[in-house]
């Protein structure tokens, strides 16, 4: 069983965590390892997610990825949005897509 590896993206900001894709570093990626990600970032409490994958890496996956996200977490539980790995997004993403994404999260957390 793969280990997920993910922590909080900053202190204090629970609301956030940080993880590798699933199956990373591998370049074909089982639909398993997939499910398995998903489980266990389920168990550890994730209901939302925001995957910053540029879509050259989505050949990987011998299953569709965002389909896969979105039937676990539901499709208004998740954001896709197009990051080159290493790389800082644009202004424009970052306020028009993810940054309402993640406000989202935290009132949903809030009155949840």
């Amino acid at each position: 069983m793969p280990k997920i590896r993910f922590a909080a993206a900053s202190s204090g900001k629970a609301i956030m965590l940080d993880s590798p894709r699933p199956g990373y570093p591998d370049r074909t990626v089982a639909a398993s390892v997939v499910d398995e990600w998903i489980a266990d970032m389920k168990r550890a409490g994730v209901g939302r997610l925001c995957c910053l994958l540029p879509s050259n890496q989505f050949e990987y996956y011998r299953a569709d990825l965002l389909a896969a996200y979105r039937n676990a977490f539901g499709p208004s539980n998740v954001c896709w949005t197009e990051v080159e790995g290493y790389h800082l997004c644009d202004h424009a993403t970052l306020e028009r897509r993810i940054l309402p994404f993640l406000h989202e999260s935290e009132q949903i957390r809030n009155t949840g």
